[in-house]
């Protein structure tokens, strides 16, 4: 699925070759995956997880029991959680783009010395609730990019009874391939570039 094509620079005049970022998107209904159902699609590859709920952090540490992780805290716990046998890099919020991007970059940067990393955001829905759904979708276009130039893959987990038929239409343009766990479906590959 990845591969490179061209996308507009920053100011939007001039086209820069990048990389295709690799994006999945899961619709499930309910709380995050379990690592345990997680575990076998990721391989011995190198996991980032990019955290906007209190959970995700517990999902980092089963993940980090058989594999190398690393942790972007942006949940609003009033500090970096403490993740056993993951690197925790911090973020002030989920609202603070900025930081969860120098933290990303970090570790994206760590984790592909050791292999093609995974980024898994398990909590998109838990972001929505401090952004819109624009601001949203910007910033997981920009933690796709990343990713994409680390030459790994990024993950998404959003929740569709939680957000408007829109919503979950907006995100499913950023994805290559959709797994929709609510209707029991297989993984529906997509055209394109995956953006809007």
């Amino acid at each position: 699925m990845s591969g490179t094509s061209k996308r507009p620079s920053n100011d939007g005049r001039t086209s820069v070759e990048s990389p295709t970022p690799t994006v999945v998107l899961e619709l499930r209904e309910g709380e995050l995956a379990d690592a345990a159902e997680t575990t076998p699609t990721l391989g011995e590859r190198p996991v980032v997880v990019v955290g906007f709920a209190r959970g995700d952090a517990e999902l980092a540490e089963r993940l980090a029991r058989d594999r190398d992780v690393w942790y972007v805290d942006a949940a609003r716990s009033g500090g970096t959680a403490t993740v056993s046998g993951a690197t925790v890099v911090g973020a002030a919020s989920p609202t603070d783009h900025t930081g969860v991007g120098v933290a990303l970059a970090s570790c994206c940067e760590s984790a592909a010395t050791t292999g093609d990393p995974v980024c898994l955001v398990p909590s998109l829905t838990a972001l929505l609730q401090y952004v819109d759904a624009r601001r949203g979708y910007r910033l997981c276009d920009a933690v796709a990019a990343r990713v994409a130039r680390a030459g790994g893959e990024t993950r998404l987990w959003l929740d569709p009874a939680a957000h408007d038929t829109q919503t979950v239409a907006t995100f499913q343009t950023l994805a290559d391939a959709v797994d929709d766990r609510t209707a029991r479906d297989t993984t529906t590959e997509r055209g394109g570039d995956g953006h809007a």
